[in-house]
């Protein structure tokens, strides 16, 4: 029953295209994730030129590039915001199961934030309400 739910969610999300993402929280640190860049070279200038270029990218329908810019963004200047978007990102891609980890780790992070009742509700539709 579940695969059947997640196979209809998926064609669902992919027929319905990339759709604008909103911007969500200033920077948090989140330490459930090792940053690969040393904390010494983050730069919130260009974390935040690599999260435009990962909006640019998912709003067009360019998922992969979308994951690849995000994820950069995160590793300089990790924030809940980032969680959020690279799930979306991932959820795009068609990777359900790495945007289920972010949803999840967005709530970690920002339990109250503006998009925590959305990650929930995608949380809800795949593990049923807590």
């Amino acid at each position: 029953m579940r695969a059947l739910l997640l196979v209809l969610i998926v064609a669902a999300t992919a027929s319905a295209g990339p759709k604008k993402l909103p911007r969500v929280i200033p920077a948090v640190w989140t330490p459930q994730r090792a940053p690969l860049v040393p904390v010494l070279a983050r730069s919130p200038a260009k974390a935040r030129a690599l999260h435009d270029q990962g909006l640019a990218a998912y709003e067009s329908g360019h998922a992969d590039l979308a994951v690849r810019k995000l994820t950069a963004a995160y590793d300089a200047a990790p924030s809940a915001e980032l969680l959020y978007h690279l799930a979306q990102a991932y959820r795009m891609k068609g990777d359900v199961a790495e945007a289920l980890h972010l949803y999840q780790r967005y709530l970690d992070a920002a339990p109250h934030g503006p998009g925590a009742d959305y990650c929930r509700a995608q949380l809800d539709l795949f593990f049923g309400p807590t």
